[in-house]
């Protein structure tokens, strides 16, 4: 797996915000609650992405659930 923090593997907390409809903190909620796994990349390990693959098995469980 790669961690080129502008992979298209990798999702920015905005950019799942925005694909979830949901606050920022809302994420940063989830991923403490162990919800959505977050994975901190860079040098100084300060950026903090998400799998584009987490979050569409995440949207999947929850349209099976509709």
């Amino acid at each position: 797996m790669t961690t080129d923090t502008r992979s298209p593997d990798f999702l920015t907390i905005a950019e799942v915000a925005s694909l979830l409809h949901v606050h920022r903190a809302t994420l940063m909620n989830w991923r403490k609650a162990g919800v959505l796994r977050a994975y901190r990349l860079g040098p100084a390990k300060r950026l903090v992405r998400f799998r584009r693959q987490d979050i569409e098995a995440l949207l999947q469980e929850e349209c099976g659930r509709c």
